[in-house]
């Protein structure tokens, strides 16, 4: 699906456009749970490569954006998922 296609290259970013940092905590969580289905333990490593390029690129807003996610998926790694759906 266009959903899991969405983290590989620049799509994802393209996609989301000038609102990379206006993503809302549910939006982050999808996005950290998506990367964990599509990449399992190598999540956050795949999220750290992109926030590095974006950073690399100044591209703050997306690189900050990155951050979260990595934030949310090394949580899950620690911690296990939330106990409870975030609500939409």
């Amino acid at each position: 699906s266009a959903v899991n296609h969405a983290f590989t290259g620049d799509s994802y970013s393209s996609r989301l456009g000038e609102n990379m940092n206006m993503l809302s905590d549910a939006e982050i969580y999808q996005s950290a749970d998506l990367l964990i289905e599509e990449h399992g333990l190598d999540a956050s490593s795949i999220a750290t490569m992109r926030a590095d390029e974006l950073l690399i690129d100044g591209n703050m807003d997306g690189y900050r954006m990155w951050k979260r996610i990595i934030m949310v998926i090394d949580n899950v790694a620690v911690y296990g998922p939330p106990p409870h759906e975030l609500p939409n």
